[in-house]
């Protein structure tokens, strides 16, 4: 482990942060009473209904060989969504924090399409994504390692030409280059953040941050804050807010240079 790793984790101890508690975007509440927030309410914890059943048109075995499959809650849908590796889910979370997604489907239906030897196919994508603006993205998500010999690629250039916008807008492949280790743990700290919110405790914060130039530490804005670890989750909110953002593509931390976002 880097010293700069160690150096996070002993100032997050420190504070009272709970980095377990953030490698999960669903509060282990929920999944103890398979509960999720209602669509379209605040994260307040005052409005809950039980969470709703995947739309997946398969739902993939739960033992498998050599990968990982499970289940997550879309936190601000209350449902269920389920994945059958590391990647997925990674993938799954990081879509889940964009503001600029409307709908996850998982696992949709099969789309169908001719080899070049006549042969009728069947692919299902692992997700189908809308955006806010209408826009529809079927995603494949492979290891990088993999994708040659799997033939994904050629698998995805028939798909566009044989179905193209009957299905989706835009046909994307996704691998271990994309979905890496630091953007799935800061997606997962945005959707934490998202659950954990006290508006009280961001607007203190922003009261400082949001009047200092250039760049400038979490750790330090969390410190002249004064309540504690609920300062490091303001700080959280702040970024999913777009108030602020990071100076460095890397895990957020307690070590982590910010600045305030250009005004938009």
């Amino acid at each position: 482990m880097s010293q700069r790793a160690i150096l996070r984790h002993l100032l997050n101890l420190r504070a009272g942060f709970d980095e377990l508690a953030a490698s999960s975007s669903v509060p282990p509440e929920a999944h103890a009473l398979n509960i999720a927030p209602q669509a379209g309410a605040s994260h307040s914890g005052t409005v809950w209904r039980p969470t709703r059943p995947s739309e997946a048109s398969r739902r993939p075995a739960l033992r498998g060989r050599g990968s990982v499959r499970g289940t997550l809650v879309d936190m601000s849908s209350g449902r269920e969504l389920v994945f059958e590796s590391l990647l997925e889910r990674g993938l799954a979370e990081m879509l889940m924090a964009r503001h600029d997604v409307n709908h996850i489907a998982d696992q949709p239906p099969a789309v169908h399409y001719v080899t070049p030897d006549g042969r009728t196919r069947g692919h299902t994508f692992d997700f189908l994504v809308r955006t806010v603006d209408g826009r529809r993205l079927a995603i494949a998500v492979k290891p990088e390692a993999k994708v040659e010999r799997s033939g994904i690629q050629a698998t995805l250039s028939l798909v566009r030409a044989q179905v193209g916008s009957r299905f989706a807008d835009a046909y994307l492949l996704r691998t271990d280059r994309h979905i890496t280790r630091e953007r799935v743990f800061n997606a997962q700290l945005l959707l934490r953040s998202r659950v954990c919110r006290i508006e009280a405790d961001v607007a203190a914060v922003w009261a400082i941050a949001g009047t200092l130039p250039g760049k400038f530490r979490l750790a330090d804005i969390v410190a002249h804050a004064g309540i504690g670890a609920r300062g490091f989750n303001a700080v959280i909110c702040l970024i999913d807010d777009g108030r602020l953002e990071p100076g460095e593509a890397s895990k957020i931390g307690y070590l982590t240079y910010l600045r305030r976002a250009a005004a938009k």
